[in-house]
Parts: structure tokens; sequence; C-alpha cells
């Protein structure tokens, strides 16, 4: 090999890297960085660079008609399907739960009513994302993201619904989270402990939303 095809990445090719990123993929992170320079990453992509391979982009289908995942001793009292979901970001929004002004918020009973006729995901894409956690938008984290669609009784007879939360205190990921729909949404809940090992995190500060989905 020759000194001209041996591989230095001196400073002005690095620099001509990041422009490359910033203009092409401004969304690109240092875990993406990371990922690219671990293990066998860029020998699995240096084929593509040379025209030896084809890359395939995964498409993420959710079955929102299947039956969720139940936690032990509860049971669903509510699923509303969804049919076949490919996750999209843009494709979905936020919606705050309730009024969100201090004590004065409302119970989850309310929040209910309120999306009822709204378009709502059900616990089936929740427990996709928190299985495939690179497809959550990073602006989700500082809130606490609720799957209304499906809605569990606990074995004493009590509603609650699960949501999506960045644990960055207690783990540093995503987890599971969960709201007793007699709860309003500010203040301690009553089921501290139910909570706890659902969640293993809880903060009472961080506001609350339902998944929608975007339609025309």
């Amino acid at each position: 090999m020759g000194s001209n095809d041996e591989f230095v990445l001196g400073a002005g090719m690095s620099h001509e890297l990041e422009i490359a990123i910033r203009r092409n993929s401004p969304n690109t992170t240092k875990a993406d960085i990371q990922k690219l320079c671990s293990g066998k990453t860029w020998a699995e992509i240096l084929p593509f660079l040379r025209g030896n391979a084809e890359i395939k982009i995964v498409r993420h289908i959710i079955d929102l008609d299947a039956s969720p995942f139940v936690p032990e001793g509860c049971k669903v009292e509510e699923h509303r399907k969804g049919g076949q979901f490919e996750w999209n970001s843009s494709a979905v929004k936020l919606f705050p739960c309730g009024i969100q002004q201090g004590d004065k918020g409302i119970t989850g009973h309310d929040s209910r009513k309120e999306l009822a006729d709204k378009p709502v995901f059900n616990a089936n894409l929740l427990d996709y994302l928190l299985a495939h956690p690179d497809l959550i938008p990073k602006e989700w984290k500082e809130k606490v993201i609720y799957f209304w669609g499906t809605i569990y009784e606990y074995a004493i007879g009590n509603l609650f619904v699960s949501g999506l939360f960045y644990d960055d205190y207690n783990v540093g990921q995503w987890v599971k989270r969960i709201h007793f729909l007699d709860d309003n949404w500010y203040g301690p809940p009553e089921h501290d402990k139910f909570n706890d090992l659902i969640c293993k995190a809880w903060r009472y500060e961080i506001k609350p939303f339902a998944l929608l989905e975007v339609r025309p």
C-alpha cells in the first residue's frame, strides 16, 4: 500500500467530516459517533461506501391490535385497538393532560373523559418504544408521556394508565411510570409503593402529556 493510500485522520479531514455530518444529518449525537467507532461498525459500513453493499431501512411496525402486556396482579379495563402503525416521530404529537396549574389539577378520570374522542395510542406502542429507546425523541425528556389507549385495573380495583419517563436520577434510562386515575396530576399520589415497584422513580414536578396520532 502506497503512502497515498494510508489512512490518517488529520485536522483538515476531521473538520471536513464534521461539516458533512452537520450538513446532512444535523441530529447526529455523540452517542451515534461513539457507536460508529465501536466494535466492527465501520467495517460493516465500508462495503456500502465502496459500492459493494446496500443499506436497508428498518421499518418499525407496531401491532396496536395485539393484546397488551399485563402487569402481575392487574387486568385490562380498556384497550383501544389501532391497527398496524409504522413509527414516525412526525406522525405523533403531545397533548397536555389536565390544566397543569398546581394543586388545581384535574384527576386522571377527568383526563380520560377529555381524551375519549382523541386518537390516543395504547400501551403496545409504549412497550415497543421501551424496547427501542433510540426511537424516542430526546425532546420528550423532562416529561411523562402517557398512552391512554390502554387502561389497567389493579387487583384492589384502582384504574391506572402507563407512561414513558426518562429517569435520569436513578437509572439514567427510559422507564415505565403509571398514574392512578383517582389521583390528580399534582402532589404525591396515594399509591407511591405500587408506583415504585413499577417505575423505580417518581417526580411530582414533571408535567404529564398524552401521546396522540397526527391525522389529516
